[in-house]
This record gives structure tokens, sequence and C-alpha cells, in this order.
């Protein structure tokens, strides 16, 4: 698998990480509120969708917080999971810039953005 880079990026006020479709599957580690995290990329070409695993980095061990989350526009990943735990990152599918229906291989990165609520 390999490993990418993730650094939350900025774009006109709103905070987002950058999708490395190209890179799928792969991996990436980003920081958020003082914890590190993993975010794990997959994708179902059979049926055009992106999945992801998110994992707490905790001294040098991957702790699983959600396995297998479908990534849907406009619909927050790991939600039940953000709502237990505050210390989670909120990280929402959105286009903000162009209209776009689905979180698919045509529109992630390209006009869909993974958006970093805090």
């Amino acid at each position: 698998m390999k490993e990418i880079e993730l650094e939350e990026k900025q774009r006109e006020e709103i905070s987002y990480l950058p999708f490395p479709k190209g890179k799928i599957p792969c991996e990436a580690e980003f920081d958020y509120q003082g914890q590190s995290f993993l975010l794990v990329f997959f994708y179902n070409e059979a049926y055009d969708f992106f999945t992801a695993d998110l994992y707490r980095l905790e001294n040098m061990e991957k702790k699983p917080v959600k396995l297998g989350e479908k990534i849907v526009l406009n619909q927050r990943l790991f939600e039940i999971e953000t709502e237990l735990d505050r210390s989670l990152p909120v990280i929402v599918p959105a286009a903000f810039f162009e209209e776009r229906k689905a979180a698919n291989w045509e529109s992630m990165g390209n006009g869909v953005e993974l958006v970093v609520i805090e």
C-alpha cells in the first residue's frame, strides 16, 4: 500500500484534505487537534465508490476507530464516532465550487473535497 503525505490545505477559508485518487489504495497520516490519525482509502471499481478507514495513532500503534466507511457526498464521515468522541475530526465530502451529484471516481478530488470542520 502506498503511503502519502496528507496535509491540510485551505481554499477560501475552507480547510480540506487533498484526495489522493491517483494513488489509491493508499494511507495518509494527518494531525487534528494535537492528535495523529491515519486515513486509509480504497476504491470499489465495480460500483464506483470510495471507502475510508480511520485509525488513531498512539505510541506507534494503529487503533481502529471505524473501518470501511463509504464516502458519500455531503454526508459526514465516521458520524457516530465523531458524535461520541469530540476529539475525532469531522470530515465531510463536499462540492462547493462545482455541481456534483456523487462522490465517485470522476468527482473526488475534482470538485469534491474532504472538508475538515473544526
